[in-house]
């Protein structure tokens, strides 16, 4: 039985370690931890288990709650509680997006962990400059992120750390993707998988999956896709842990790749609804982002432009540019954001925003620049390996010609679906659907299914 308060905390630090790192229970550890700080008097001896607990929230998707728990302790700990708080902080503030706190916390953290004796974290010195890259991916700094991944993924190679070896090549996936360098993404997401299978770091092994699945609904590799994502559902991962949103994403763009919009939009719809539970207001940008890429730009314009005030760095004010410029089929507004993307290394984001404004401008009746826009996001599609999006999908006539809806029922059929299916899924009667259908041939020119498909291919 400990008697003093220093025992207590050893204690007790030692029961919330276990809970979490070793039994996978962060709800248990953070009702152990609680209860423990109650029976602590001494301030420095309580500080390092609110700080595990700051940790364990803001890995468990409570990012705002982590921060404030955390945030007192920044003021007056030193040592291994600092550290930990320091961790916590900035793996919140990496999905809240605060990038310049993340910077600093993971400075202070990191030179206070290197100073640290005795017995070593649950984490190594390497999480706080991961943790950094992070924060750049969200903030849209991609080329930063890129770097400092690649140099420590580097010297985990050299220096044979099978720990830090996983970390740094999911960051590399995840720059990837964010890039628009989808094969590269699936095929590196799926070494971090494995590396964090063989630690047993199911939380992490989900985080791999997630941008590998993301990245093969992107080469519209349904199967594939839907296949990583039954093996993350396996691994039991609570819904809402760390980047639970992103998985959310994930699933949507599976949805895309299968053709089921309606389904897409439902799971954007939970991811933003989760992000904006845990404050993780980067997650959320992202996700109403996809939602204006997929034809819903005008509704979420507004939440989008409320978070430009929150979200730092270039990402999130060029997605604002975007679904603003979408909503009112600004073509001039289009290319800005397309600039204003390749800036961020943000590949795809680009192509599809220099898309959109070839069809904005092929509805204001000038060819001329439309195929402009054309020619320069085929050049930006074709450095993403083979991702292919309904913006990137879909030949700039038939997009021109077509009102969003008519566009809809027209890639289902060119799909195959016969009209009673897609009346189905829409929930529209089959009389309506063949209507619009009739619509659809006579704008574009063409008699049939199998024309209809080359005409939305532009063939």
């Amino acid at each position: 039985e400990a008697s003093t308060d220093a025992q207590r905390a050893l204690l007790a630090s030692v029961r919330v370690d276990v809970l979490d790192f070793g039994l996978k229970r962060p709800d248990l550890a953070l009702h152990v931890g609680e209860e423990a700080e109650a029976t602590i008097a001494d301030p420095a001896e309580r500080d390092q288990i609110t700080a595990d607990r700051a940790r364990i929230l803001g890995r468990s998707g409570s990012y705002r709650a982590a921060i404030a728990l955390a945030d007192p302790l920044l003021k007056r700990a030193s040592g291994r509680a600092l550290v930990t708080a320091c961790f916590a902080t900035a793996t919140s503030m990496t999905h809240t997006g605060q990038v310049a706190g993340v910077i600093e916390a993971t400075e202070r953290g990191l030179a206070t962990h290197l100073s640290l004796t005795g017995p070593p974290l649950p984490f190594g010195p390497f999480f706080h400059v991961m943790i950094r890259a992070g924060a750049f991916v969200f903030a849209g700094r991609l080329a930063e992120a890129g770097a400092l991944a690649r140099r420590e993924y580097e010297k985990s190679i050299e220096e044979e750390s099978a720990e830090a070896q996983p970390w740094f090549s999911w960051m590399l996936a995840w720059v990837a993707l964010s890039e628009g360098r989808v094969a590269t993404a699936e095929r590196i997401a799926g070494e971090s998988a494995a590396g964090f299978r063989q630690l047993g770091w199911r939380l992490f092994v989900r985080c791999a999956l997630t941008v590998r699945a993301h990245a093969l609904a992107l080469q519209t590799d349904v199967e594939s896709a839907r296949a990583v994502l039954a093996e993350l559902d396996a691994l039991g991962v609570p819904a809402a842990d760390l980047s639970g949103p992103e998985v959310l994403r994930a699933r949507a763009w599976t949805a895309v790749a299968a053709g089921d919009r309606a389904e897409a939009r439902n799971r954007l719809d939970e991811a933003v609804a989760m992000a904006r539970s845990g404050g993780a207001s980067a997650l959320e940008s992202a996700a109403l982002h996809d939602l204006a890429r997929l034809g819903w730009a005008a509704e979420v314009a507004p939440a989008l432009q409320e978070l430009t005030g929150i979200v730092e760095g270039p990402l999130a004010p060029a997605r604002t540019a975007h679904a603003a410029a979408l909503a009112a089929r600004d073509a001039a507004g289009l290319e800005a954001a397309s600039r204003s993307f390749e800036d961020c290394g943000a590949l795809l984001l680009a192509a599809e925003a220099t898309a959109d404004a070839g069809v904005a401008w092929r509805q204001r009746g000038e060819p001329r620049r439309a195929v402009w826009a054309e020619r320069r996001a085929a050049g930006l599609a074709a450095r993403c390996e083979g991702a292919r999006t309904p913006a990137l999908a879909v030949a700039a006539p038939a997009r021109a010609a077509l009102t969003p809806r008519e566009l809809e029922i027209a890639r289902m059929a060119a799909a195959g679906l016969a009209n009673k299916d897609i009346a189905a899924r829409l929930y529209l009667s089959h009389r309506t659907v063949e209507n619009k259908l009739h619509a659809v041939y006579e704008k574009l020119g063409v008699e049939g299914r199998a024309a209809l498909a080359e005409a939305l291919e532009g063939a």
